[in-house]
């Protein structure tokens, strides 16, 4: 059994509310990643104070 099947026999009602719900589970992760985990794991990432010099 996948992560997926079971999330799909989880959520309650036909097809279309299935993927309703599904697609708003999919738009708040990504706004949490996007609003909260991403500005604290930013310090950690490739730094961005490289200068192009140019010849």
């Amino acid at each position: 059994m996948t992560l997926y099947s079971f999330l799909w026999r989880l959520l309650p009602g036909p097809v279309a509310v299935k993927t309703t719900l599904c697609l708003a589970i999919l738009a708040g992760l990504g706004l949490v990643l996007w609003y909260l985990v991403f500005p604290v794991i930013d310090d950690w990432l490739f730094p961005t104070d490289a200068a192009i010099v140019q010849p």
